[in-house]
């Protein structure tokens, strides 16, 4: 299991929220250790974690992207 929170922030002075983890994002993952051999249990561990990073790497992407749509329609109403 791996249990993340992210902020993303701009460089301004101060730094303005662009979009955050309201949860902290928790991914499921594993691999049969028993009927592997231990190089072959080290090759699906590092499968795992890459797996483990493209469903958080997925999860942020969406994330952010749905906050700036949000924004850039809220300044399009605006106007």
């Amino acid at each position: 299991t791996v249990g993340i929170n992210w902020t993303l922030r701009t460089q301004a002075v101060p730094p303005v929220l662009v979009a955050s983890s309201a949860i902290p994002v928790r991914i499921l993952d594993s691999f049969n250790v028993p009927d592997l051999q231990f190089y072959s249990a080290d090759v699906s561990r590092i499968a795992m974690e890459q797996r483990l990073v493209e469903v958080i790497t997925e999860v942020v992407y969406l994330r952010v992207s749905e906050e700036l749509r949000r924004r850039l329609e809220a300044r399009t109403a605006a106007t």
